[in-house]
């Protein structure tokens, strides 16, 4: 895992095993391979914490210099990890495992937001980690930058506002849909 690969190679190195903490929170189903992977290599800089009630999501969300979120390869199509606009909202960066492609990493991109770095590529990851240790004033921006992001693009008004014009175009008739297109409906036959 590209996380816990990033985890051990600053907690081996004695000018970072200081200076980062992992944080792994909750209890999905990879929790015992974190929990053993951290015990089989003795990362204290890693702290394992169960689920956080839900009155103090925002609290636990705001503690994190940086968030990390992962999607396999492969179903970038099909998820968005929710955890995307808890971080947004706790106007912090978020480093990306996934896949260039994925709509996570294009929200980020477009909004200066964080990183997209690819699985298994754990240099990319520690880089990025190091460079918002040494520059918290671009962690900041980055995180000021996501806050902006969903206040306007993905905030309820916004979300509302597409969805109206989407309806209002499914009932003139128009539709950005290929299916709806009468040149692919035509290919098809």
């Amino acid at each position: 895992d590209t996380m816990l690969a990033a985890a051990k190679q600053l907690n081996d190195d004695p000018a970072w095993s200081d200076r980062v903490r992992f944080v792994f929170a909750g209890g999905g189903k990879k929790k015992s391979i974190v929990e053993d992977f951290v015990a089989k290599h003795d990362l204290r800089n890693c702290v394992l914490a169960p689920y956080q009630p839900r009155d103090r999501l925002s609290d636990s969300l705001s503690c994190a210099d940086l968030h990390l979120a992962s999607l396999l390869e492969g179903v970038e199509g099909i998820m968005v990890p929710c955890k995307l606009f808890g971080i947004m909202a706790a106007a912090r960066p978020c480093a990306f495992i996934g896949h260039p492609t994925s709509e996570l990493s294009r929200v980020l991109q477009e909004n200066e937001a964080g990183t997209t770095v690819r699985q298994g590529d754990r240099e990319a990851l520690v880089l990025f980690i190091q460079s918002l240790a040494d520059n918290p004033e671009l962690a900041h921006q980055l995180g000021q930058n996501a806050r902006r992001a969903l206040d306007t693009a993905y905030s309820r008004e916004a979300a509302c506002q597409q969805w109206q014009s989407l309806l209002e175009d499914v009932v003139a008739g128009k539709s950005s849909s290929p299916a709806a297109d009468p040149a692919v409906e035509k290919a098809a036959t």
